[in-house]
């Protein structure tokens, strides 16, 4: 398969069809064929693959994935893991996660003191000391619910750079992207092919309900306003100077004076989960949607403005012009209209599928967090489409405990 000419003196199946030196050719195969048929006959046709995520035969391609998914989990954890900064109702999913293999780390949370060779792996931002560590974040198609409602992800971002929402310090999310202008052609193929499945499928990070239940202004171009987390860490790290969802409405308006301005403020803070002002952003909008998933605003507007959400990138997917006042990680490759501070580490000018390819294939490790079991971007989504995961009892519970608290998040956080 590699190009090789072998010399071979038994009679494998391989032998005998023109690609080897044989110094005991099979009588039977007398034909010459190409690598590419002796490769289709061993692998697509003569075999059945099975797929025990789905439980079912499934095509060649897919079985492959799976195997690479599964191959990669083997090589991705040491002997011993101390994990910082993960608060109680995440350690069993990332147990299990972390639990792969023919020998399960050892796993401590939160300790006093770490292990002298132990991975040290933080969630976020959280302060771990000097030497190595590896940075965890959701992956961005994340699970049927909100993170903040306590629905496990069926994804995890690992950088042992930085983290991809943080552009003052180079990631390893950026240099994928840097370097995915060298994909060969059967991964911008894969790429391409997810883009276009999440577009018809209608997936999203957190795959929320629709049903907005607004209508546009005839005549008249719609800008999706897209807000976001007092609070969050990417507005923190890469908003610039806009840092609040009236300032970008502001901002949209200066620059749009006679656009229709659709503000769909973040879903965690219209769920009382997380910080946010609202009232004060809807007043600089002229619809606002209070429910809906974000799919349905970006489909229904013909442009985005946001800070640094996720969101742009999705509205990306579906071919919207995209304006960033911050410096999401999707910004500064040529995609996006750039009003914020760009990281002059950004120069390669990638194409789209390309960026797909750094972002859903290649960065994030996915996997079943009732299981552990590793997982292709394609599986996920197939896990994703047949209901799962779903919140244990008592993440519910503690759901609506915090909710209760919003106003006191350092409280219970």
């Amino acid at each position: 398969m590699a190009g090789h000419r072998p010399v071979v003196f038994g009679q494998p199946f391989y032998a005998g069809w023109g690609l080897s030196e044989d110094r005991n050719p099979p009588r039977r195969r007398g034909r010459e064929l190409t690598a590419e048929q002796v490769f289709a006959g061993a692998y697509l046709i003569y075999p059945k693959w099975f797929d025990h995520t789905a439980g079912q035969v499934v095509p060649f391609e897919a079985a492959a994935r799976s195997l690479q998914a599964r191959a990669l989990a083997y090589w991705r954890i040491g002997a011993a893991v101390d994990c910082h900064g993960f608060r109680l109702w995440k350690q069993p999913w990332m147990r299990r996660f972390l639990g792969y293999g023919p020998a399960a780390p050892r796993v401590r949370f939160n300790p006093k003191r770490s292990e002298m060779q132990a991975v040290q792996m933080a969630w976020g931002t959280t302060p771990v000391g000097a030497g190595p560590v590896v940075r965890v974040e959701d992956g961005f198609i994340r699970s049927r619910g909100l993170g903040a409602a306590l629905h496990p992800p069926v994804s995890l971002a690992l950088d042992d750079l930085g983290i991809y929402y943080d552009p003052t310090r180079p990631s390893r999310l950026e240099a994928m992207i840097a370097a995915s202008i060298n994909l060969p052609d059967h991964a911008l193929r894969r790429a391409a092919g997810l883009r276009q499945r999440l577009v018809a499928e209608g997936v999203s990070k957190y795959n929320l309900a629709s049903g907005n239940g607004w209508t546009r202004v005839a005549g008249k171009k719609h800008i999706l306003v897209v807000g976001q987390v007092a609070d969050d860490a990417s507005v923190a790290m890469g908003a610039g100077e806009i840092r609040t969802d009236a300032a970008l409405l502001q901002a949209a308006r200066r620059a749009e004076p006679e656009a229709v301005l659709v503000y769909k403020p973040h879903p965690d803070v219209l769920a009382g989960l997380r910080a946010g002002d609202v009232a004060k952003a809807a007043g600089f909008a002229d619809i606002t949607l209070d429910s809906g998933g974000i799919l349905e605003a970006i489909e229904g507007c013909d442009a985005v403005w946001t800070m640094t959400s996720l969101a742009g990138f999705e509205a990306l997917l579906r071919g919207k012009p995209v304006t960033c006042t911050g410096a999401p990680f999707y910004a500064g490759w040529g995609l996006t209209e750039d009003r914020g501070v760009i990281p002059d580490r950004r120069q390669a000018r990638v194409g789209l599928d390309c960026l797909v390819h750094a972002v859903l294939i290649e960065y994030p490790a996915y996997f079943n967090p009732k299981t552990g079991q590793p997982l292709s971007v394609e599986d996920a989504l197939d896990l994703l489409a047949r209901g799962l995961p779903r919140r244990p009892r008592w993440n519910k519970l503690l759901a609506r405990l915090q909710a209760g608290c919003a106003g006191v998040a350092d409280f219970w956080r």
